[in-house]
């Protein structure tokens, strides 16, 4: 199974840890094919060289970069992941694209104690209802 990660980078920070501590579990399974796609350059983490796991960097411009999504398009056309597994609500947003075109399961992961600003609440909503729309349309097939 391929596994996508999307996280804005690895500075230090709680879900970076709580990422990072993930991608430690699981790198010895080998049912498992993991990459991982970040926003920044910044790795503050030194166990993350060890892992090995193929990583593709989409460097930002400004706060909202329309360039992110057909970037992170290709990367999944290249990829052809059966789940992406975002970190934040943002990064879930510049996934959308590429979800409805290929088709894979999406997951968003956000800190479990941030604050849920309700235009992110309404992401969640739509990606909860495009995974379980697709469920019903493999079920019926």
């Amino acid at each position: 199974m391929k596994i996508l990660f999307f996280i804005d980078g690895f500075r230090s920070g709680g879900k970076e840890r709580r990422c990072i501590e993930l991608l430690k579990g699981i790198k010895d399974n080998p049912q498992f094919d993991i990459h991982i796609v970040s926003l920044r350059k910044e790795i503050v983490y030194p166990e993350f060289y060890k892992l090995n796991y193929s990583y593709y960097l989409i460097e930002k411009d400004g706060k909202l970069d329309p360039i992110i999504f057909i970037k992170f398009y290709k990367i999944c056309k290249e990829i052809k992941p059966d789940i992406v597994h975002c970190w934040s609500s943002m990064n879930a947003a510049y996934s959308l694209f590429a979800k409805i075109l290929l088709k894979f399961k999406l997951i968003l992961r956000s800190q479990k104690n941030a604050k849920c600003q309700f235009c992110f609440l309404l992401f969640r909503i739509l990606i909860s209802r495009l995974n379980l729309f697709q469920f019903f349309q493999y079920l019926y097939r």
